[in-house]
């Protein structure tokens, strides 16, 4: 908890109004991705103590953190202290992420804070990532990056998500991968992005690939 805590009161000092947003209900169309989630944890914490049990610390350490849950309990006081300290905090319907690229598409929020690559799919059109504990950060402005000239440095698949709108770029997402359902076999973003250049649209990906 002092982690969040210490990177809200840097906002504060430097003026900006932090918003936070919690996960809602678990979606229907995920419960298959939870229940791996829950047996990829358990198996993590197997491993933790096969790891803690030969004596490798940092291999156990790493598995302990991947089987970690937050649990209701631990987020309920962290919006107890949220509340003492005034920031605002709001619960989604489902995912925190979806309800973060609303608010910032809708002009709720200026911009999201995260380290999840899923806001782009969901539409943020602005985020800020990897902030440490000083406030250094990157960022993503989409309407910049949509604005801008390519450089020599972008390759084809920047180039061709540039081109793209934003309901091509997320069936593009789903396409390769998403939680809500079955991924395609042997599949992934950045082939579906080569294939784009030449196909010119999702819908021609997929009956290309219903032909071959």
């Amino acid at each position: 908890m002092s982690f969040p805590l210490k990177m809200l009161k840097l906002l504060i000092k430097h003026k900006i109004k932090p918003i936070c947003i919690f996960d809602g209900r678990p979606h229907e169309g995920k419960m298959a991705c939870e229940k791996k989630r829950s047996t990829d944890r358990s198996k993590n914490m197997e491993l933790a103590k096969q790891h803690s049990e030969e004596g490798n610390r940092e291999e156990a350490r790493k598995f302990v953190t991947r089987s970690l849950l937050v649990k209701s309990q631990d987020t309920d006081l962290f919006k107890e202290v949220l509340d003492q300290l005034g920031i605002f905090h709001y619960t989604a319907p489902y995912e925190a992420d979806a309800q973060m690229a609303y608010m910032v598409r809708e002009g709720l929020a200026s911009f999201a804070i995260t380290e999840d690559s899923d806001l782009i799919a969901f539409g943020c059109t602005k985020i800020v990532v990897k902030m440490d504990y000083k406030g250094a950060a990157e960022s993503f402005d989409l309407d910049e990056f949509r604005a801008a000239t390519p450089s020599a440095d972008w390759n084809e698949q920047l180039r061709t998500f540039q081109k793209m709108d934003a309901d091509e770029f997320l069936t593009a997402c789903v396409m390769a991968g998403c939680e809500y359902i079955k991924s395609i076999d042997r599949v992934g973003l950045k082939r579906i992005l080569n294939d784009y250049q030449k196909a010119k649209s999702c819908k021609q990906i997929i009956e290309d690939m219903k032909i071959h």
